[in-house]
């Protein structure tokens, strides 16, 4: 009687923490890099600074939504050369561009940006890939994008990409753990929240790189967004297309700039500093969707639930007013002038 009393009592108080940690939302979202499976979108990479990348021609009846072109970008085929009269944009950056949470890629910010400007001979291609950093998104289009001859390259530049260490480079690495342990941190939001802030099973090391970092003693004196621009910049001037940078906001009851990544004292971010030393023009997204939050008057979602999945990254809605956000950018600054 005492050990049947004492089970049911565990029980309870587990199914109790369960509900108490999906109720406040204590545990990390799950978003796992898996390589080199049949169903997987992505393949470990030749470049380090990379360490992974899309499949080139992927599809999968299990992701029927998701394809990859011949270079490994989410969307159809494009032409090489380019051919007489197109003009070619190329959104740049991680899962945000790439469109993790939105299933059908006629809803991802490119796709809808391209059928904002299609009448004016204008191609969209999608070079995100979830996790990158600006190092890593920059040498994806050294590596994979020039091919396709772009006129314009936007970096969508997200709040964690001034981390130093690609924050999915986990990905390569091979944690043994118990199986149980993998569908418990997937299906338990208890479990995961507890895995993760006691590092078990190393499951903090494998998803967070700030963490990581700070147990392998790395240094922060290179930063990879200095050297990503620095790239992109020589990249511009050797292959005629602008450069052009945006600061995609957080998400919330209100939109704000990524908070962290300002100088210090001072209203200027520092993507901004770096971006004038190459004369890269940057613009912040948080503005016009803010105003286009007012534009719908009280008694709407909040930010975060109307444009996104997950206070980033965005549903079909925040896409949509995001490729608005950028067509109207494009035509105003004239980005589209052959």
């Amino acid at each position: 009687m005492t050990a049947a009393l004492v089970t049911a009592s565990t029980i309870l108080a587990l199914a109790f923490g369960e509900g108490v940690t999906r109720l406040l939302g204590l545990a990390p979202g799950v978003s796992r890099i898996v390589v080199d499976q049949p169903d997987s979108p992505l393949q470990l990479s030749e470049d380090p600074l990379q360490v992974y990348e899309l499949k080139p021609g992927f599809s999968s009846a299990a992701h029927p939504e998701f394809r990859t072109n011949a270079q490994g970008l989410r969307g159809p085929d494009r032409a090489i050369p380019k051919p007489s009269g197109v003009f070619r944009v190329v959104l740049l950056g991680d899962s945000v561009v790439e469109g993790i949470g939105v299933d059908r890629e006629a809803d991802t910010v490119a796709s809808q940006l391209e059928g904002m400007l299609a009448e004016d001979g204008v191609e969209v291609l999608n070079a995100g890939v979830r996790g990158y950093n600006t190092q890593a998104a920059v040498t994806l289009l050294r590596r994979r994008v020039l091919p396709y001859d772009p006129d314009l390259v936007i970096l969508v530049f997200v709040r964690n990409d001034h981390q130093s260490l690609n924050r999915n480079v986990g990905a390569s690495w091979e944690y043994p753990r118990p199986r149980w342990s993998e569908i418990l941190f997937a299906y338990s939001h208890l479990f995961r929240a507890s895995a993760f802030y006691l590092n078990w099973f190393h499951f903090r090391e494998d998803l967070d790189p700030d963490y990581l970092q700070e147990r392998m003693g790395r240094s922060q004196a290179r930063d990879n967004v200095a050297a990503g621009l620095e790239e992109l910049a020589r990249l511009s001037d050797g292959n005629s297309f602008r450069a052009l940078v945006v600061v995609w906001p957080n998400f919330g009851s209100t939109v704000k700039d990524p908070p962290g990544l300002f100088e210090p004292h001072s209203d200027r971010l520092r993507v901004e500093t770096l971006a004038a030393r190459y004369v890269i023009p940057v613009v912040r997204l948080s503005t016009a969707f803010m105003h286009d939050y007012a534009r719908r008057g009280p008694g709407h979602l909040s930010p975060r639930e109307l444009y996104t999945t997950d206070g980033m990254h965005p549903n079909p809605e925040g896409a949509k007013v995001a490729a608005t956000i950028l067509e109207e950018l494009i035509r105003k600054q004239r980005l589209v002038e052959r």
